[in-house]
């Protein structure tokens, strides 16, 4: 097999394995096998005792998501992949609020749109914020970070985020048995797991261009990775999940947590999504996000 082959082709070559590693991590990172986060992962392993693998950015997870909030549904795989599941994503607060916020923020949308496209008002339309328009052009061009936050206060007064979680009951759960199997199987992580394993999918930020998606995720359609890497993680937190990929000889420890993230390989900020009962991860989750800052400098 692949295995035997290697191992004779080393000695051969005279070439000394690396040995097997006795610590346990701290925290393990899956980062997609975009060029842009190898960079990052030698950074981050340079932080501490991490241990980062690389695995294409849709977890093996061939879904399409549909946000309940607004309705917007898409396919999160790669392209020649057609959508096995459609996996809802729900909101960790009051759904009518959020609705509410949404309607809001798109009120305010088709408002400026109509007077922008309409015959006669776009000539006052440049008169009256003309001069609101210039400034906001020169505090984008002088100090890009300073109007990146006014612009997330803006639109948070309007519409506050919010998290989601993955509705994973749409996948049947001998599905999700295999989803996980593969997964950790092709990534290389079936054992000696940390106490928290993130999935970290990514995307980019950028403004004005028509070539945006090429920048986020290729496995994903180009589409944001998180909500694959959100699926894959809730079902590995599935107690009946983990029983059966123990027959399977894939042992994740009691106290293994795995949580889900973002990677913007634009500013290198990453991140992490809520993890519900962390048990004792606190520290150490804080301690990663630390971690984090510091890789990204």
């Amino acid at each position: 097999n692949e295995n035997s082959y290697r191992e004779v082709l080393i000695k051969q070559l005279g070439v000394s394995q690396p040995p097997k590693r006795t610590n346990r991590a701290d925290a393990q990172l899956v980062f997609c096998i975009d060029v842009r986060s190898e960079p990052f992962r030698r950074a981050l392993e340079a932080q501490g005792n991490y241990e980062t693998y690389g695995f294409a950015g849709f977890f093996g997870i061939p879904v399409s998501i549909t946000n309940s909030i607004t309705g917007e549904s898409y396919a999160s795989c790669p392209v020649l992949l057609k959508p096995a599941y459609n996996v809802h994503e729900t909101p960790n607060c009051s759904h009518q609020s959020c609705k509410d916020a949404y309607n809001k923020a798109q009120g305010i949308k088709k408002l400026y749109q109509s007077l922008k496209y309409t015959f006669t008002t776009p000539f006052s339309l440049v008169e009256t914020m003309g001069l609101a328009t210039g400034l906001w052009m020169g505090i984008r061009s002088f100090s890009p970070s300073t109007a990146t936050s006014i612009q997330s206060a803006l639109k948070k007064s309007i519409a506050a985020d919010y998290s989601v979680t993955p509705a994973i009951n749409s996948i049947p759960f001998e599905q999700q048995v295999a989803f996980g199997a593969g997964a950790l199987k092709m990534m290389g992580l079936t054992e000696n797991f940390a106490p928290l394993v993130v999935f970290c999918g990514h995307g980019s930020t950028t403004e004005n261009n028509a070539y945006a998606t090429a920048l986020d995720c290729g496995a994903c359609g180009g589409r944001h990775g998180a909500p694959n890497a959100r699926i894959l993680a809730a079902i590995l937190n599935e107690e009946e999940v983990r029983k059966e990929l123990r027959k399977q000889e894939i042992d994740i420890p009691y106290d293994t947590k795995f949580a889900a993230a973002e990677h913007n390989t634009t500013t290198d900020e990453v991140e992490i999504y809520c993890i519900h009962k962390t048990g004792n991860l606190d520290e150490q989750l804080q301690a990663l996000k630390r971690d984090l800052e510091r890789a990204r400098n």
